[in-house]
């Protein structure tokens, strides 16, 4: 009882990732204040879903409907009617078991200068099919190897959207989210770097469950999105991230230009090696042995090119 949290959950027309992961989330935690953040433009269903959950539990479900029109716009308009120092901020399809929360606050304790404690994201349903096969073991990679590296070497954890707990002052300290950058989690983290002392901390022993994309259209979108994203806040924060690497250190500043350069890339760069993969898992193979070899030597230096694009 108690517990110092308020749990943000976001969603535009989500209704069926909701109406799985939001009675799983709140039996799981039952004693955690939710914050339930629906898009005012939702229209599926969504709204009168988390109006339920409300009504199922008014004694610490609150709703409040986003209308900035965007997710960043919604959180910066949400953060005031938080109780609680600690939040924790989940997608509509993310589950968590009760540890997650344990062991968050465990190094918000420890580790006074941590604002943000970033968890791990696994498929929820990997076997789902052999696209979900390949998305798990690619997301894997980024949210697993790539998440440990970064923190354990550089110092360099970065905040990935969701599935993660803050500080409830920490956002504010840099004016909240941004809501013109598409890619607003990454930007924060640069701001938190550049012009805070705070730190964001990745624990792969926190673990939430997402979906996968069903489709490789889905797949690919997400992942032009998130290219072009990331390539606009490496546009906007690169140049003064290595202007200011007295101030951060070398190590921590290689390791976020590293972050910035090696992200996830255009298209291009998920679509062909999910081919190559997916030769490997499926039957027959995706394309012949000797054009992977040729796609591999151009996608060497492909991500480079992405980004200079």
């Amino acid at each position: 009882d108690g517990v110092p949290v308020t749990v943000i959950v976001n969603g535009f027309n989500e209704v069926e990732s909701l109406s799985e992961s939001l009675p799983y989330n709140l039996e799981a935690l039952p004693s955690v204040q939710f914050i339930l953040l629906p898009a005012a433009k939702s229209n599926d269903g969504t709204i009168e879903l988390m109006q339920q959950a409300v009504a199922d539990h008014p004694d610490r479900v609150r709703l409040i409907k986003g209308t900035a029109g965007s997710k960043a716009g919604d959180l910066n308009l949400v953060w005031d009617a938080v109780e609680t120092p600690y939040v924790l901020l989940l997608d509509a399809d993310e589950t968590i078991e009760a540890d997650f929360i344990t062991r968050g606050l465990e190094v918000f304790r420890n580790q006074p200068n941590v604002g943000v404690v970033q968890g791990r994201k696994l498929a929820a349903n990997p076997d789902e099919s052999r696209l979900s096969r390949f998305v798990s073991i690619e997301r894997q990679h980024s949210t697993w190897l790539d998440g440990t590296f970064m923190s354990d070497w550089f110092d360099a954890g970065h905040f990935a959207g969701s599935c993660a707990m803050f500080r409830h002052e920490v956002p504010m300290a840099i004016d909240g989210w941004s809501p013109e950058m598409l890619t607003e989690d990454i930007d924060m983290t640069l701001r938190l770097y550049l012009e805070t002392d705070w730190r964001v901390e990745y624990v792969a022993e926190m673990v939430g469950q997402e979906l996968n994309p069903q489709t490789w259209w889905a797949l690919v979108s997400q992942r032009e999105r998130w290219a072009r994203g990331w390539i606009e806040v490496a546009t906007k924060h690169l140049p003064r991230l290595l202007s200011q690497w007295r101030q951060l250190g070398a190590t921590k500043t290689f390791g976020l230009t590293w972050l910035l350069l090696t992200a996830v890339s255009a298209p291009i760069y998920t679509l062909l090696p999910a081919l190559v993969v997916y030769g490997l898992i499926a039957s027959p193979p995706a394309i012949p042995g000797t054009l992977a070899v040729l796609l591999a030597l151009y996608l060497l230096p492909e991500r480079g090119i992405s980004f200079f694009y």
